[in-house]
């Protein structure tokens, strides 16, 4: 499973510059300009419990990733079914890393 990169806003830049042992990037442009690119990493929901809203999602490259319900973007009902491919980016929670803005990949 492979890595992109997402742009963010500077606003969102001050709690991403460390991510799974890794720093961010910043592009050569001007400070108007500045924008962080985060790795965008890809898994596989290993489980994920709707009555309790959370789960792990499966890496190939590295160990599970917990994921809570509010990581989910989407509108609606935010739940994930087992096997589903996902794209998302890693934070670092209360209890250690975890899943942030997941996204149901094609």
């Amino acid at each position: 499973m492979g890595i992109d990169s997402l742009p963010l806003s500077d606003q969102n830049a001050s709690y991403c510059g460390l991510l799974n042992g890794r720093h961010a990037h910043w592009p050569p442009v001007g400070r108007a300009e500045r924008r962080l690119y985060v790795e965008r990493l890809k898994g596989t929901v290993k489980w994920f419990n709707n009555a309790k809203g959370y789960g792990f999602i499966g890496r190939s490259d590295g160990p599970d990733v917990f994921v809570h319900y509010s990581a989910i973007t989407s509108e609606g009902y935010k739940s994930l079914q087992e096997g589903d491919p996902v794209e998302f980016e890693i934070t670092e929670g209360q209890k250690g890393p975890q899943a942030a803005n997941v996204i149901k990949a094609a």
